[in-house]
């Protein structure tokens, strides 16, 4: 999957030649997983799922919140 997304990335962006796009990304974590983040700061994150992004950070921070509100989040 890694080669592939890497291959697509090439195909649609090699010619780009536009400003930088910021994307942002809400998600709730539990308050095991935040601390096991803080503990391997600087090292590598995997994620067992794709990741949604929006161009609009409020989108990202509405999604956030209403996924903290679970308990232990």
């Amino acid at each position: 999957l890694h080669r592939q997304l890497e291959q697509l990335h090439h195909e649609q962006f090699s010619h780009y030649r536009g400003p930088p796009v910021t994307l942002y990304r809400g998600q709730a974590l539990s308050v095991d997983d935040f601390d096991h983040l803080q503990r391997i700061r600087g090292g590598l994150i995997a994620f067992n799922n794709f990741l949604s992004t929006s161009q609009t950070a409020f989108v990202s921070f509405d999604f956030a919140r209403k996924s903290s509100l679970r308990e232990n989040m």
